[in-house]
C-alpha cells in the first residue's frame, strides 16, 4: 500500500501526500530490521517538510526515527530524534504533542559514560 500510495503522489505532484506516505518507511522497515531503507524512506520525508514548511510532518517525522533508532539499537540517535520532536512541537505550541513525547524520550537510558 505504502508503495502505491508514494506512486499515486509523485504522479499528481503531491508532495505533502507523498512526505506523508514516506513516514509509514521508518515503522514498517525498521521492524522487518531494514534499518538503511527505514533512515532513506525518513530522511526524503523530513527533506519535503522542510522544504514545504510542515512543521507537524516534521515533528512526527522525528518521532518515527527515535522508534526507529530505538528499534535499531542506537538510543543516542533516538534521543536526539525525540528530542528534536519535542522541540519541534514547543515550537509550534502543540502541547498534546509534547506531553505524548515527553514520555517517550523519559524512558531512554542516559548515553553518557561519564562517572556519577
Amino acid at each position: 500500500f505504502t508503495e502505491e500510495e508514494l506512486a499515486w503522489a509523485r504522479e499528481r505532484g503531491l508532495a505533502a501526500v507523498e512526505a506523508d506516505a514516506l513516514l509509514a518507511g521508518p515503522y514498517i522497515h525498521a521492524r522487518l530490521g531494514d534499518f538503511d531503507t527505514a533512515r532513506d524512506y525518513l530522511e526524503r520525508s523530513k527533506a519535503i517538510c522542510r522544504e514545504l514548511g510542515i512543521a507537524y510532518g516534521l515533528a512526527e517525522a522525528h518521532m518515527a526515527g527515535g522508534q526507529l533508532e530505538t528499534l535499531a539499537g542506537d538510543t543516542a540517535a533516538a534521543e536526539r530524534e525525540l528530542r528534536e520532536a519535542i522541540r519541534q512541537a514547543v515550537e509550534m505550541g502543540a502541547s498534546r504533542y509534547v506531553a505524548r513525547t515527553r514520555p517517550a524520550s523519559s524512558t531512554r537510558r542516559p548515553t553518557s559514560t561519564a562517572k556519577r
